[in-house]
């Protein structure tokens, strides 16, 4: 996601390197999670009460102490990496029979 990889705090929790090894974890202070968190601009969306779930619930107050998670454990871009750049392409043979968009009629009946 690149809003998330341009995210500043992001950036500050790993040091600028999204690549950690696996077998890093960074635990953050105190300190840094106030900073962090005077920070963050907190600007939920307003929703329709019509229209509420409990699932909206989770991002309604702003982050404290409390609930910010100061550890980070990254993760490794070994399988990744391994494809070197390049996109999965499917090739496959499509074997169904194509279908008419304007009416059944249409659709060829080779059955």
């Amino acid at each position: 996601n690149k809003r998330r990889k341009n995210s500043v705090f992001v950036k500050k929790l790993c040091n600028n390197s999204m690549d950690a090894p696996a077998s890093t974890s960074r635990t953050v202070t105190k300190d840094e999670v106030e900073k962090i968190l005077s920070q963050y601009n907190h600007n939920p969306k307003k929703q329709n009460p019509l229209y509420a779930t409990t699932a909206n619930q989770y991002g309604k107050n702003k982050p404290s102490p409390a609930t910010y998670t100061t550890e980070r454990h990254g993760l490794s871009k070994k399988f990744s990496r391994s494809f070197n750049g390049t996109m999965f392409r499917d090739e496959g043979l499509t074997a169904t029979m194509t279908k008419s968009n304007i009416h059944d009629s249409l659709t060829p009946q080779f059955v």
